[in-house]
Formats: structure tokens, sequence, C-alpha cells
């Protein structure tokens, strides 16, 4: 009898068991889910409050396409409406000749280096009196003057005095347009690549896929993104000093360790209140990645130092922030194997992560990152 109620006692206290650990898998998957959830709406809220910010980046790059398409069409209607001086212009050997040379310098990429005002009007001097020698009309000069400073035209500008000397202005006007045809197309290709940068670094940044696999990614490369997003909260009055040494790639969440990156720079950006310095270093360091984030603030006072990884703990005013930004940021880094600490003066706040290269015990699939947007 005994016997029996032993093997019936065995037999139960196996079935709790299994139950209590079912239940407790239920629960470990019920707040992984609701972490990510967490971290996705955090990362949202992040997004929403940089719209504003982002669609000024995307709308200065936008207005220069726009102005320099309205100077194509002047450019190209004035070369239509003389299409046929550029046919006689054609048959001279010597003029065209010149205006291969005057036009193939105005193509060729130079360094912009910008004169001072001293310089400006000692070399505007010194053109005026070069036309004067070839009388040139007043208007002429003046206007032949800020072209060939505006575009760093040094001894090639002798093949546009002769084009000149041989064919009036008409040449030299020709000349002119054929340039600013080419300085606008370079503009549009130089905004369409800012848009498409701002673009594609959002699309990153907004990542939806909430897949728990990690990759082989590059920390600078996630990093240089954030700086993008939050590139219109930057500029202004905040100086970015980037220490970034070669570093190996690491098994991580790319996608999680850019929300912490944004919340760490976001609270730098906020504490410096639109003027100062933030210094972001990035280095390899004992089979570990570093990232340190420091800004020249005020500082967190000591006293609330221990409280600031705590859920909804805010120092900040109301409406700028949630308090659960450093509590999911401590949650992803330590989910990553990682550590992060703060040290915290007045005039010097230092965030560190630290980043295993290659988790140990990782539960999660390592596959390689997919780098195409």
């Amino acid at each position: 009898m005994m016997a029996l109620s032993n093997a019936i006692f065995y037999e139960r206290l196996i079935e709790l068991t299994e139950t209590l650990e079912e239940k407790v898998k239920i629960r470990t998957q019920e707040l992984e889910e609701t972490q990510s959830q967490l971290i996705m709406s955090e990362k949202m809220a992040s997004l929403g409050i940089m719209v504003a910010g982002i669609a000024h980046e995307i709308n200065t790059p936008a207005g220069v396409i726009n102005g320099a398409a309205d100077n194509l069409d002047q450019n190209m209607n004035y070369l239509v409406q003389n299409v046929f001086d550029v046919v006689l212009f054609a048959r001279y050997r010597k003029l065209r000749k010149n205006f291969e040379l005057a036009l193939l310098h105005l193509l060729r990429d130079k360094k912009k280096s910008e004169l001072d005002s001293k310089e400006k009007f000692r070399l505007k001097n010194q053109l005026k009196e070069e036309m004067k020698s070839m009388n040139f009309s007043p208007t002429l000069t003046s206007e032949l003057s800020n072209f060939i400073i505006e575009n760093q035209i040094g001894k090639e500008r002798k093949y546009i005095y002769n084009i000149i000397l041989k064919d009036d202005d008409r040449g030299y006007f020709m000349l002119k347009n054929a340039a600013y045809i080419n300085r606008n197309i370079k503009n549009i290709r130089y905004a369409i690549r800012n848009i498409v940068r701002i673009v594609k670094a959002l699309k990153s940044y907004s990542h939806l896929d909430q897949s728990k696999t990690f990759s082989s990614s590059n920390i600078i490369e996630g990093m240089e993104t954030t700086l993008i997003i939050l590139n219109n909260q930057i500029k202004y009055g905040i100086d970015v000093i980037k220490n970034f040494q070669e570093i190996p790639l690491v098994i991580c969440n790319p996608d999680e360790l850019n929300q912490v990156w944004t919340n760490l720079i976001q609270n730098s950006i906020q504490a410096l209140k639109g003027k100062g310095k933030i210094e972001i270093s990035v280095f390899p360091w004992n089979g570990y990645v570093v990232v340190e984030i420091e800004d020249n603030g005020p500082g967190i006072p000591a006293k609330i130092q221990d409280r600031i990884w705590d859920p909804f703990f805010t120092t900040k005013d109301q409406g700028e922030g949630t308090g659960l930004g450093l509590g999911i940021v401590k949650g992803i880094v330590e989910k990553h194997k990682g550590k992060i600490t703060l040290n915290s003066n007045p005039g010097k706040t230092v965030f560190r992560v630290e980043l295993p290269i290659n988790p140990e015990n990782n539960i999660v699939k390592v596959e390689t990152r997919n780098k195409k947007l």
C-alpha cells in the first residue's frame, strides 16, 4: 500500500514539475516578447521625434535639385537660341582650340579653396588691369572677373581672353553656359547622393525585423547610420568628434544596438542644450569592441547615477522622454553579454559600452547579415 502511494505521489510530482517547467518557458517567452515590443516602441517613438528633422534633411538637397533644374533650363535655352553661333564657332580651328582648352579646365574637378576678402580684392584689381589693356567693356570686365574668381581659373584664363578677342563675347557666354550645365549636373548628383544616404540610413534604422537572429555586423556602420538620422539635431552648435579605430565584426543584433547608440547620443544632445561637444570612440580591447560616448555637458548628479537604469526614471522635462531609454539600453547590452558603465562629473560624462566580439553561450543562431538595402 505504501509503495503504491509513493508511486502515485512520484507520478504527480513529475506532472507538476513538467507543468511548472512549461509555465516558466511560456512566461520567459512572454517576457522576451514584451522586451522586444518595448525596444520597438522606444525606437518608433525616437523616430517619430526625429521625423521633422529628417524631413528637413531631405528637403535641403531636394531644393538644390530644384534650383539646379531651373538653372539647367536657362543654360539649355541659351545654347538652343544660339545654336547657329555654335556651328559657326566650330568652323574656326584656333577659336575652337581655345574653347576646348578653357572648357577642359572648367570641367576638371578642383579642390575648393575660398579666397579671403583681401585676396579677392587683389585678384580683382589684377584682372581689371589685364582686361583694361585688352579694351574689354566695364560690364564684361566685372562679369568675367567674377566668373574667373568663382571658378578658380588661373593662367588658363588666357584661353577665354583669346575667345573674346577673336569673337567678341559670344564665345565666352557659350563657354559659361556649358560650364554651368556641368556644375548643375554635379549639384544634382551630389544632392541625390545625400538623399540616398539619408533614406538608406532611415531604412536601416527603422528596420522592423524583430528576429532574434544575431548576425556578424560592423558596429561603426551602425554608429554612422545613427549619426545620419540624428544629424539635424546635432549640426547646430554641437561638434561631433569621431575616433573610430579598425575593429573586427561583432556577433550582435545591429538594429537593437542602433537603438542603444540613439538613446545615448540623444541624452548627450539634450544635456548640451544646443552647444558643446560629443566625442564618440570605437576601438578593440581584450576580445571586446568598446564604444565610448562622451559629452562636456553639466553631468549627471552623483545621487541619481545609480537610478538612471531604473524603468520610467527620468530627469527630463515632461514630454522629452518616457524614462524607458536607459533601462532598455542596459537590457540590450546585457542581452549581448556586454557591459555598460557611467562615469559622470560636471564637464565630462562618459557612457562606456563593452561588447564581446563573439558572445559565449548565445542561444540564438548566427548567420551572415545581408548588407544590401
